[in-house]
Parts: structure tokens; C-alpha cells; sequence
């Protein structure tokens, strides 16, 4: 009998670390039932909770919800949104989900009548796709929805200005 307690015991410590009782808040667990009265089994870590908010994870030495990460992903929470400027299945560090980044072209890009300018299409950071007006640098023209890179004639310049040489920018 005192053979068969001990390796009941021997085959417990085996089991879990924690002997023969209850795991504490911040300690590996497959289900609530091995955590200590009060906590719950949340990513596999004994909680202090039973659900972590959107972005958020226990899995953690303190057993507590604590925000994802920027860039982390939480599989439960952030799915990519089919939506150019939504959800792009990350978090952003602050318990939401990441959106596309401000400045994302969204949309179709097109030039503004003076030619000196391109009108676009990009999500602002919160989730819209909204209008831009990006002026052409360096005083290149846009051509066919985008500003030049460099000018190889003085047609690529904006008016007033030349394309002097080899530089490949119009002053």
C-alpha cells in the first residue's frame, strides 16, 4: 500500500511540477480544472481571467492579460480584412487590431489637371480610404497617374523649368 502511494506520488511530480496540488496564476495549464480555485486555463496559461480582451493574451509569468505586441497576432482577434484599409491580421501594441498604414494607395491614382501633381487614393491610418493630392517632387510632371522620377527632356518638367543636363532633375 505505502509502495503504491509512493508511486502514485512519483508518477503526480511526473505529471505537473506542482506536486500533487493546483497549478498558481501564471503557470502552463491544458484546462481550467488544473488551476488553482479562482483562475481559468486562457492560452494555455492559469489567468487571473477567464477571457483576455481583443489583442490581448495571459500568456505571461503573471498570469494576467496583457496587449499583444505590435505586429504580434492574435488568432483569436485579428483576421485580414478584405477591405484595402482594414485589419491587416495584426495587432498594433495598444489591445486593437492594426489597420493599413496611412499613406497605403487604396485606390486608383490619377493627375490633376495642372499636371503637377498626383491625386490618390490612400487609407488615412483608421481604417478610410480617402483622397490625397501628393505634389510631384522636384518640379516633375505627372504622366499617366504618377509623378516622374527624373527628367530626360524638358517636357518632364513642370512649366518653367528645365531639365538641365544629366541630373535628371528639373530646375
Amino acid at each position: 500500500m505505502v509502495l503504491a502511494i509512493a508511486i502514485q506520488a512519483a508518477n503526480n511530480l511526473a505529471v505537473n511540477s506542482y506536486s500533487c496540488g493546483l497549478k498558481p496564476q501564471g503557470a502552463g495549464c491544458a484546462a481550467t480544472a488544473e488551476c488553482t480555485t479562482g483562475l481559468f486555463c486562457v492560452d494555455g496559461t492559469c489567468c487571473g481571467t477567464a477571457v483576455c480582451g481583443q489583442c490581448q493574451t495571459c500568456k505571461n509569468a503573471a498570469g494576467i492579460c496583457q496587449n499583444v505586441p505590435d505586429d504580434g497576432q492574435d488568432l483569436d482577434s485579428c483576421t485580414t480584412d478584405a477591405t484595402a484599409c482594414g485589419n491587416v491580421g495584426r495587432c498594433n501594441g495598444a489591445g486593437t487590431c492594426k489597420l493599413a498604414a496611412a499613406g497605403t494607395i487604396c485606390g486608383t491614382t490619377v493627375c490633376a489637371t495642372d499636371g503637377n501633381s498626383e491625386i490618390r487614393q490612400d487609407c488615412n491610418g483608421v481604417g478610410v480610404c480617402a483622397q490625397a493630392i501628393k505634389p510631384c517632387a522636384n518640379r516633375l510632371k505627372c504622366v499617366a497617374g504618377a509623378c516622374k522620377t527624373r527628367c530626360d527632356s524638358n517636357d518632364d518638367c513642370q512649366t518653367g523649368s528645365k531639365c538641365p543636363g544629366k541630373s535628371g532633375m528639373c530646375k
